[in-house]
């Protein structure tokens, strides 16, 4: 399952009115930032595994972490950042989608957008 803060659900919305297509990877790493989370309007090529949809962006798992994930829900959520250092498209619009744990969940979020993805 997908739960994405109200930031993150906020950005996605804002993201979503500039691109007509949005794809979400996350990966077991992270370049820039070092966030494993990447938004693009361009769609994965390769060995990325599709799990399905949030908010109307499609989601997609770099192998390892489609079968490694462990636990039971992913969370994404929005820090504000002023430094455009990633090609992750949230960046040009000011924050850095992030992963945070599910204990991070009640302490710092309320969950707003959630979705049940598939896995192969």
């Amino acid at each position: 399952m997908i739960v994405l803060s109200r930031r993150a659900s906020q950005a996605i919305e804002n993201l979503k009115k500039r691109y007509e297509k949005l794809f979400m990877i996350i990966s077991d790493t992270g370049c820039c930032g070092y966030s494993n989370v990447h938004v693009t309007a361009i769609e994965p090529r390769g060995d990325y595994v599709y799990c399905g949809d949030v908010s109307g962006v499609h989601v997609y798992f770099r192998p390892p972490l489609d079968r490694l994930l462990s636990y039971s829900e992913v969370i994404i959520d929005a820090q504000p950042t002023s430094i455009d250092d990633s090609l992750s498209l949230e960046t040009t619009i000011g924050y850095r989608f992030v992963l945070i744990q599910p204990a991070d969940l009640q302490n710092r979020i309320k969950p707003y957008c959630r979705a049940i993805l598939r896995y192969p």
